[in-house]
């Protein structure tokens, strides 16, 4: 590996994240209060298409990032030509079964979910809307992808400044000005289209449709394509995601209402802001695990060594969000309101930590195409979630779907690791190293303390909280020190 490109690439990476979690964090509030909790939640809902139907692009979007991590390894100009021009013509069949689907959607917004009368046309305002946005997050796929798979990150994210500029004007706008949802919605959609561009420009600038011929396959030969394998794999894998990860925010605006799609996104806001850190980690990874298989070399070792890493990270997030989540809440959104619903965002961030423990080799085995028993493992835990999900949901209200994933992300823990043991021979002794294991017990033994001192019995002040986080700080520190991460990767310099 180049040590430079890879901390260039997570630096810049989280830096751009950074400023997207704060304004993810800082704008919630300020769109609650300008627009209230039932409008606020259908804008919720008709954006999660963007992002929930995307598993409709049968794979083809995702399989792109093996191909091009392979292409520029192996050269192998045809097999990565036929990827690119599989993956074109799958999605545009795509667009037009999520059409379908935007369209049932918005003339029967008001069977599919709990809507007041008074909301109903504005909510098939925002469900149109909503279909273009989508329409771009699909073309996106593309691009995004290959430069994913080319490993160009810093690049991507120097542009990415731009986006960050007009999220801040668009927040600004929205507080001082207040306009419609509908006009909200729409600055929303050219976002999505703005990014695309983008994207679209920086993977013709580096080159990579250089000597490509693209081309449309709507006939048999595109189920005859060498890639059409595993980017089948890969949709059926996004299926399974989208009922086990997806689908939370249409059960709860389906069986309860869409004011509890509000506050659910609310207090699982830490989760998915995580949960979107961790991918940007691991994107940065996945084409030196795609290039490490691909040599023959021993990727078990890697997937080791990074994992106790990354959950040792996970563990330190979870302490510092015990003993500091409680007055954040507070602080956020300005109101006591959400407080009882803060042992329930401490569950979320909680599955959240759990996912550092198998997640490296979930993306191993799902860049590197070992997606059969991926697609076992989802499957089953998958339907484990939406079954407790809705059943839990009729007796916890909207608590239930934050259960359902517990129970989808304990078991999720148990196959991923004999999976991973079976591919990689990768054992859970490798991952309790001595200095692991004392981290992991002055960890949970800190969370239990100040969990039980800070909001079960009563609060301390913010100056004694942040005393409590100075305790882990050289613990912390100590245990990367002792565990010498940077050495463990064999990160070389690049040559010149």
């Amino acid at each position: 590996m180049d040590k430079k490109k890879v901390l260039k690439d997570t630096y810049s990476n989280y830096g751009i994240l950074a400023v997207k979690l704060f304004l993810a964090f800082f704008t919630t509030p300020i769109y609650l209060a300008v627009y209230g909790k039932a409008i606020y939640g259908l804008f919720v809902l008709s954006t999660s298409l963007a992002t929930s139907l995307t598993f409709l692009d049968f794979g083809a979007g995702k399989s792109l990032i093996k191909y091009t991590a392979e292409y520029l390894y192996d050269k192998d100009k045809l097999k990565y030509q036929s990827s690119v021009n599989t993956a074109i013509s799958l999605n545009i069949i795509s667009m037009l079964a999520v059409l379908t689907i935007c369209a049932i959607i918005l003339f029967k917004v008001d069977t599919f979910f709990r809507i007041d009368a008074k909301d109903v046309a504005e909510a098939r305002v925002l469900f149109l809307i909503a279909i273009f946005s989508t329409l771009f997050v699909f073309l996106d796929f593309i691009p995004s992808n290959i430069l994913q798979g080319a490993g160009i990150f810093h690049q991507k994210n120097v542009y990415q400044i731009i986006i960050v500029i007009l999220n801040v004007l668009m927040i600004a706008w929205v507080y001082f000005f207040k306009p419609s949802i509908t006009a909200f919605g729409i600055a929303s959609m050219l976002l999505y289209a703005f990014t695309y561009f983008i994207d679209f420009y920086l993977v013709r600038k580096n080159g990579l449709f250089k000597n490509i011929r693209l081309k449309i396959i709507i006939n048999k030969q595109l189920f005859q394509q060498s890639s059409f394998k595993y980017t089948k794999e890969i949709f059926l894998l996004s299926l399974v995601g989208f009922f086990s990860s997806q689908a939370d925010k249409f059960i709860v605006g389906s069986l309860i209402s869409v004011s509890a799609v509000s506050i659910y996104t609310v207090i699982t806001r830490p989760f998915f802001l995580l949960k979107s850190l961790t991918a940007n980690l691991y994107s940065v990874l996945q084409p030196h695990i795609v290039q490490t298989k691909s040599s023959g070399k021993d990727v078990g070792s890697l997937i080791v060594r990074i994992t106790v890493m990354v959950f040792a990270v996970f563990l330190f997030v979870m302490v510092c969000f015990t003993i500091l989540g409680h007055k954040f809440f507070e602080v956020w959104m300005r109101t006591s309101e959400y407080d009882k619903y803060f042992t329930w965002a401490l569950v979320a961030v909680f599955n959240w930590m759990l996912t550092g423990f198998y997640s490296l080799i979930y993306r191993t085995m799902f860049v590197t195409g070992d997606t059969k028993a991926i697609f076992k493992i989802d499957s089953i835990t998958a339907i484990l979630n939406g079954i407790f999900s809705i059943i839990l949901t009729y007796y916890f209200d909207f608590y239930g779907v934050i259960l359902g994933t517990t129970i989808q992300t304990a078991f999720l823990c148990i196959f991923i690791y004999k999976a991973g043991n079976s591919l990689y021979a990768i054992q859970l002794k490798q991952i309790f190293t001595v200095n692991f294991n004392w981290f992991m017990i002055f960890s949970v033994g800190l969370i239990a303390f100040t969990g039980y001192y800070t909001h079960w019995t009563f609060k301390l002040n913010i100056a004694a909280m942040l005393l409590e986080m100075l305790v882990l700080l050289p613990v912390f520190g100590f245990f990367l020190y002792r565990e010498n991460i940077l050495k463990a990767f064999k990160l070389k310099a690049a040559k010149a």
